[in-house]
């Protein structure tokens, strides 16, 4: 009995303690501004859960790479205007993939946050696209990749 609290309480700490690294592939724009460039829109897909993603799950921006992202961080970037999808694929897998799509427009700042509810043998995600003040919230409990700049 004891053995098997022991091995559930350090599967709890290492989960709790993050195994899974956020990693920023696209560049990090400066925060302390709105918008580095007024001719793109921001993103932020944000992660607020601290547990769900015990991997590291890649993030695209259409066909471009965002990321890695896990538990309490969130992945920043800037991209022109138009039609886009994010899409964030479990292991990697197409098949296990959630996405939202949008369209961004110039100037503007967009919060996706991703939802994670623990699988069977991967997590279950959903985004959705919040409000700002909803977005700042959950964006000030959440930490950047290590690697953003």
């Amino acid at each position: 009995m004891k053995i098997a609290v022991y091995t559930v309480m350090v599967a709890l700490v290492v989960i709790a303690d993050g195994c899974a690294k956020t990693w920023q592939a696209a560049r990090f724009p400066d925060q302390s501004v709105l918008l580095e460039n007024p001719q793109k829109a921001r993103l932020y897909l944000i992660c607020g859960t601290p547990l769900g993603t015990a991997l590291n799950d890649p993030v695209n921006d259409g066909n471009d790479y965002v990321g890695t992202i896990g538990p309490k961080s969130f992945l920043c970037w800037e991209r022109d205007p138009g039609n886009t999808t994010i899409y964030v694929n479990p292991h990697g897998k197409w098949t296990n993939s959630c996405k939202v799509s949008m369209n961004v427009q110039r100037g503007n700042v967009y919060y996706i946050q991703l939802h994670t509810i623990p699988g069977f043998m991967v997590p279950i995600y959903a985004m959705d696209v919040m409000d700002m003040d909803k977005g700042k919230r959950l964006l000030g409990r959440c930490n950047p990749a290590k690697n953003a700049k």
